[in-house]
C-alpha cells in the first residue's frame, strides 16, 4: 500500500555510548490499500454463507494460507518505541466488509510479540454477529495464534435454542441433542 508515516524521535538523557536505550520515538502511520496476506477475506465469507455447524464456522477462522490475501482500503494507527518496546495502540484496519482492531507490544531484545485483534464482520446477514479476538504471541519464528470465539459460541448456541424452542414449543436439555445441534450430520 501507500504508506505516510509521521515520527518523532527525542533522547531523554543524550549519553552517546547509551543512545540506543535512550532513544524514544512515537508517531503515526497511515497506510491505503494495505493487502493482508494468509487469508481471502472474500472467500472465507462464501464458506461462511455454506457453513452449517459451529465447527464449520472454526475450522474457517483457523485456515491459513501463505498464498491467501485480501485487500484492506486503509490501515492507520500509533505507536511509541521506548526501552526497545515497540507498542502499536488503535492500529485499525478497514474495508467495507470487515474491521480490524489491533493493540499490543513487541519486544525488539527478546524478539517477542503479543498482539490482540478484534474483528468485525460487517458483511450482512453477519453484521450483527459480536465481534471475536485473535491473539498473536510468542517469537517471531514460532507464533502462537488464540482464539476468543466465546461471543460467537454463545450467539450461535442461543439462535440453535431459540430455533428449537420456536419449533417445539419446549426443550430437553440432552447432551446428544444438544451435540447433534452443533455438528449436524450431512
Amino acid at each position: 500500500g501507500n504508506l505516510n508515516l509521521n515520527i518523532n524521535f527525542k533522547n531523554k538523557n543524550f549519553v552517546r555510548n547509551k543512545l540506543k536505550e535512550n532513544l524514544i520515538f512515537s508517531g503515526f502511520y497511515e497506510m491505503k490499500n494495505p493487502i493482508l496476506k494468509g487469508i481471502d477475506f472474500d472467500e472465507s465469507i462464501k464458506k461462511l454463507k455454506n457453513a452449517s455447524s459451529l465447527n464449520d464456522f472454526l475450522d474457517l477462522v483457523k485456515s491459513y494460507s501463505q498464498n491467501d490475501q485480501t485487500l484492506f482500503k486503509n490501515s492507520s494507527g500509533k505507536f511509541i518505541f521506548e526501552n526497545n518496546i515497540l507498542n502499536v495502540d488503535d492500529f485499525k484496519t478497514w474495508r467495507e466488509n470487515l474491521v480490524i482492531n489491533s493493540n499490543g507490544l513487541f519486544n525488539m531484545k527478546d524478539q517477542k510479540l503479543q498482539i490482540k485483534h478484534d474483528i468485525k464482520i460487517l458483511e450482512k446477514p453477519f453484521h450483527d454477529l459480536p465481534s471475536f479476538s485473535i491473539m498473536t504471541s510468542g517469537s517471531i519464528n514460532a507464533l502462537k495464534v488464540k482464539y476468543d470465539l466465546k461471543g460467537l459460541k454463545d450467539i450461535f448456541i442461543e439462535k440453535t435454542l431459540n430455533k428449537l424452542l420456536k419449533k417445539n414449543k419446549k426443550i430437553i436439555l440432552d447432551p446428544k441433542n444438544i451435540i447433534d445441534l452443533l455438528i449436524p450430520k450431512e
